[in-house]
């Protein structure tokens, strides 16, 4: 039997563990978080800025930024299953690997699904999903760990090994 969890609390609590602020915090609200994933969602603001420039008269969200709120949605699952961070320490993504499978619209309204895949230690693979209206809009597998900022700083994270 799953634990489940007060996602009213919980979900808000993942939210501000986050290292992300408006106005690129892409999530508006997590939910339904137990040992087997985590559902995030997000309101596409039709009056987003975005739109002006994406594109002119055919406004379109852009697919990094959905990308960007899949990622945001593994971090906050990972820090759930990693427990507290350190003042010093950031979730950081690893490999990214997301197929842009529809259009997002503006005033859509995007549901992430994440499982886990396996985690060891501080580091985790995921797959992730992201719908509209139970439309499939992205899927991807994406890793993330947790480091130190002040190893990523140095660009010893960014180096080949």
């Amino acid at each position: 039997m799953h634990e489940r969890i007060d996602t009213n609390s919980a979900g808000a609590e993942l939210l501000a563990r986050l290292p992300h602020r408006p106005p690129f915090l892409m999530l508006d609200r997590i939910s339904d978080i137990d040992d087997t994933g985590l559902t995030a969602w997000q309101q596409i603001d039709s009056r987003h800025e975005v739109f002006v420039g994406h594109f002119p008269g055919f406004p379109l969200w852009p697919g990094v930024l959905l990308i960007e709120g899949m990622a945001q949605s593994v971090a906050a699952y990972f820090i759930h299953l990693h427990g507290e961070l350190a003042v010093d320490e950031v979730p950081v993504l690893g490999m990214v690997d997301c197929r842009l499978l529809a259009p997002v619209l503006p005033g859509a309204g995007i549901t992430y699904r994440v499982e886990t895949i396996r985690c060891i230690a501080s580091t985790g693979m995921f797959k992730v999903h992201a719908s509209d209206a139970g439309r499939s809009c992205a899927r991807g597998r994406i890793s993330v760990a947790i480091r130190k900022k002040a190893f990523i700083v140095s660009g010893e994270g960014l180096r080949d090994r």
